[in-house]
């Protein structure tokens, strides 16, 4: 229902908000775990493979604010590839490679 959704979301965005102004939220493997959550939680719902990998040796810390977009960017991927890709699997992979930091998701949809 229409109501219930709504409660659902705007709890989430709460709790996104809040976890996104923590400072101890700005390093990469912060936002990795929280994503790796969301996903996982988001995923099972449909019964969708999710592997994520964290391939980073060293934490690396962001500059306030980064984490938050992060974190908006790549939720809205997920939940994309939830709703429009039929995908059975689904990776998400964080690695940093000669000074470039990639995240990559992708599916089999």
């Amino acid at each position: 229902n229409k109501a219930e959704y709504s409660a659902k979301y705007l709890m989430s965005g709460t709790k996104d908000f809040l976890w996104a102004i923590d400072p101890i939220n700005d390093n990469l493997f912060n936002v990795f775990v929280h994503l790796k959550d969301f996903g996982q939680n988001i995923l099972d719902e449909k019964n969708i493979y999710f592997d994520a990998k964290y391939l980073i040796k060293n934490n690396l810390n962001l500059p306030h604010g980064f984490s938050r977009h992060l974190n908006y960017i790549f939720k809205e991927a997920i939940t994309n590839a939830f709703k429009h890709s039929d995908a059975t699997r689904i990776e998400l992979k964080f690695n940093y490679l000669s000074g470039l930091l990639e995240i990559e998701l992708s599916d089999n949809g």
